[in-house]
């Protein structure tokens, strides 16, 4: 499901498997409390538009991609986490005029890559993405175009301590007043960006319709041109003995989800499937 589904930091993507681990339970200790998504905008009828700068660094000190921002923090995605925020508000405060932001940050930063530039960003209501609060992304209920922006700010707790990335409308109550906020997606997404690791790509759409778990079974098959047939295992001498279930993580839990792989799919709302839209996860 491309263009859907994203992890709001780096930090969610990286602990996603540990996160996943003990299954029904998650481990994340992460709640997300509070979320703004932003996109460019394509509607005539919207209201509340902010001009808003999302950059590709902020928040971020294990994956700073451009060098010229230093980490100054823990792991958790912060404001604080490097210091482009701080050097931002600081020393260019002409960046909150978005008819200056070019020029002020062009000697610097690239555009689309280091930050995009949204006049008139469109925020989206409710009902237009649900939000993942423990493994920190969201799901967004229409695609973006390969050319829209996606950028978030966002509040959440974690070991006790609450961390906010980006800025809210209410922070900056003038509306002349440029947003700073985290960058997800920029109008040239590609491999070698940024955000590229920001979309998520392990979630599938298989129906339009619900997904019923007493009636879903998943079996997933290897395709083998040395039998002509379909097998479910990979004929490797260290493989074969694994189903390919069993290989992805899919069964690790028996019918009343005890850790014993049972030949059969976990499911799981909300973290293995969303059954209301017909996805995997």
């Amino acid at each position: 499901a491309e263009n859907r589904h994203f992890f709001l930091a780096h930090f969610f993507r990286d602990n996603y498997d540990a996160n996943m681990a003990m299954l029904p339970n998650i481990v994340s200790g992460v709640q997300i409390t509070r979320v703004e998504v932003w996109v460019t905008n394509k509607k005539s009828n919207y209201d509340n538009p902010r001009n808003i700068v999302a950059f590709t660094d902020l928040g971020e000190t294990d994956h700073i991609s451009n060098n010229t921002w230093s980490a100054q923090g823990g792991p958790a995605p912060a404001n604080a986490a490097n210091d482009l925020y701080r050097r931002i508000v600081n020393d260019y405060p002409a960046a909150r005029d978005i008819d200056q932001v070019a020029v002020t940050l062009g000697a610097f930063l690239e555009g689309s890559t280091d930050y995009e530039k949204i006049s008139n960003a469109r925020k989206l209501g409710a009902s237009d993405y649900t939000l993942n609060s423990e493994l920190g992304y969201i799901s967004l209920k229409s695609a973006l175009a390969s050319d829209e922006v996606l950028a978030v700010a966002f509040e959440y707790t974690h070991g006790g301590n609450s961390y906010q990335v980006g800025e809210f409308s209410s922070d900056k109550t003038d509306a002349g007043e440029t947003l700073f906020v985290k960058l997800l997606k920029s109008n040239s997404n590609s491999p070698g960006s940024g955000t590229w690791d920001l979309m998520m790509k392990n979630i599938y759409s298989i129906t339009n319709g619900n997904i019923q778990s007493a009636q879903f079974k998943l079996g997933i098959y290897y395709s083998s041109d040395s039998t002509g047939s379909r097998l479910t295992y990979i004929p490797e001498s260290n493989l074969k003995s694994t189903p390919l279930l069993r290989l992805l993580n899919l069964d690790r839990l028996d019918d009343k989800n005890n850790p014993h792989p049972n030949g059969q799919f976990d499911f799981i709302e909300r973290y293995t499937v969303q059954s209301s839209n017909g996805r995997l996860t």
